[in-house]
């Protein structure tokens, strides 16, 4: 659910060219370009160390180094970053909705919910529509039964697909659908989200989203101990 990483890296690197022209950007322009994820991180390094222009350009470039070592699996580092970024002025929220993806698969999740719901209420529009489908994600398919609320994850599902309609917010509105006990709905939703997954989409992924559909048409919730899996996958 909510592979969104491509996206929020181009967000984030936008926000920091963008507002700090004038900053020793070449590390991260660099770093940006790659795909090699250990040149990026270098490359970050180099960049978190050369920025003196102000807190954002760092917490960025922290932000984006994180997301470096989530490809990696290491997500000791990764939350690390996440926090350094957040205690810089957190850029544009998106560590946030990061480091709270690592908290929830922890099962850390008030400290998930915390962190979503500050995302929910950032001023950048894909962002908020990302923090409020986290939220919502959690809320519908927790493993923990007292986290699991779906009335209000598809209150919050709603706002998420009004703000940005793409597969994965179809995707998080179906399971809260479930979750409250509307399988019609959720199976009407998975099937938009299926249908509105591009052709390049992975293969597991778009396995996840049949796999689901096919619990939604027998009527069964899903729930999950990994509520992130793309973080568990992340170094395969």
């Amino acid at each position: 659910m909510l592979g969104r990483c491509a996206a929020t890296t181009f967000a984030i690197f936008l926000s920091l060219v963008g507002a700090h022209a004038k900053a020793d950007m070449s590390g991260c322009q660099s770093a940006y370009s790659t795909q090699d994820q250990h040149q990026k991180i270098f490359l970050y390094t180099i960049c978190i160390n050369s920025a003196h222009e102000g807190p954002d350009v760092q917490a960025s470039a922290y932000t984006l180094r994180g997301l470096a070592y989530t490809a990696l699996g290491d997500l000791d580092k990764a939350l690390q970053d996440y926090d350094a970024a957040i205690a810089d002025g957190g850029g544009t929220g998106a560590a946030y909705g990061l480091r709270g993806e690592i908290y929830a698969n922890r099962g850390e999740f008030t400290k998930a919910m915390s962190d979503f719901e500050v995302v929910a209420h950032s001023r950048f529009g894909a962002n908020s529509a990302s923090g409020l489908a986290s939220k919502a994600w959690l809320l519908a398919t927790s493993p923990n039964e007292s986290a699991r609320n779906g009335k209000e994850a598809v209150e919050l599902a709603l706002k998420a697909v009004k703000l940005r309609d793409n597969p994965d917010h179809r995707d998080v509105l179906a399971a809260a659908f479930a979750e409250a006990g509307q399988f019609d709905d959720a199976v009407r939703e998975e099937t938009k989200a299926i249908e509105g997954l591009k052709p390049g989409k992975k293969p597991e992924d778009r396995s996840d989203y049949l796999s689901r559909l096919a619990l939604y048409q027998n009527r069964v919730t899903y729930h999950t101990s990994v509520p992130f899996a793309r973080l568990s996958k992340a170094s395969d």
